[in-house]
């Protein structure tokens, strides 16, 4: 398995707290999948500490964290076409996620590939997430570039955040009604499956829900992040997403709770001290 994710920041001290999300992001990663191996896009010129390349490999790219949108999209297709050889599956996702058990959703194996889906009316799929087959390479590299082409031509005001969602709405469809809160697949790419994100990419309170009639602008909907059982999450949730004005607090929290449990080890060639792996 391959995973490429990004960490491109122009403030130094952004840049080190978003190499730690990373180191904790590969730990989890590869609890999962042993042999995988994690890469990451970072902005050319960058200084980047050389102690990450135990956790990711870097690659250098033209482009800035505050400018992601088709930019995003347009190195990770860049990427797998010259970096993906098809003989593995590939995974892009944002440092924000933590990966708790192998994918893996029906007909995983006959499909080009898959991306999560909650309901908003104009961004139902969320672009920080989407597996690929390594078998159907080309037919993926395919779709990936015609993602990329859509997100890239949205008006310029769209570029930085919502882009690539929107393009994801535009070249894979809109779930149908009778889909919702299923595994299914997309309406324009029969052979890109719809995940539901409660599931595959869960979001704790999280605004979307997965059905059209439960959605109320502004009001949570997924139930609150869970402190008192953590364990529940390794079995019900194949990734947890963590974003929102608590995001970097329930990242560290899980993730320091689940070295204490022996579950992962961020510490590789001493990256970081608990201390400030964690803030503590």
């Amino acid at each position: 398995m391959k995973l490429l994710t990004l960490c491109s920041y122009e403030d130094p001290q952004a840049r080190r707290r978003g190499l730690l999300n990373l180191a904790i992001m590969s730990a989890f990663f590869r609890r999962v999948y042993p042999d995988g191996q994690v890469y990451f896009l970072f902005k050319e010129g960058q200084e980047i500490d050389p102690k990450i390349a135990a956790h990711a490999r870097p690659v250098a790219v033209n482009f800035v964290q505050e400018k992601l949108g088709w930019q995003r999209m347009m190195g990770q297709w860049h990427w797998a076409a010259q970096n993906w050889d098809g003989s593995d599956d590939l995974i892009f996702c944002g440092t924000d996620i933590t990966i708790l058990k192998p994918i893996d959703y029906p007909y995983r194996k006959q499909t080009v590939g898959a991306y999560c889906y909650r309901y908003h009316p104009a961004m139902p799929y969320n672009d920080d997430f989407s597996y690929w087959n390594g078998k159907r390479r080309s037919e993926a590299l395919a779709v990936m570039e015609e993602i990329t082409t859509c997100a890239r031509w949205m008006p310029r005001e769209n570029h930085p955040v919502f882009a690539g969602q929107i393009a994801l709405g535009v070249v894979l469809g809109t779930p149908y009604d009778a889909d919702w809160g299923t595994v299914a697949s997309c309406p324009r790419r029969e052979q890109i499956t719809a995940l539901p994100a409660s599931d595959y990419l869960h979001t704790p309170e999280d605004y979307f829900p997965m059905h059209p009639d439960e959605f109320r602008e502004g009001e949570i909907n997924m139930p609150p992040f869970r402190r008192d059982d953590f364990y529940s999450y390794f079995d019900s949730k194949f990734t947890l997403h963590f974003k929102g004005q608590q995001k970097k607090a329930w990242l560290l929290e899980f993730a320091k709770w689940s070295w204490e449990q022996g579950y992962i080890d961020p510490f590789i060639n001493d990256l970081a001290t608990p201390e400030e792996m964690f803030g503590l």
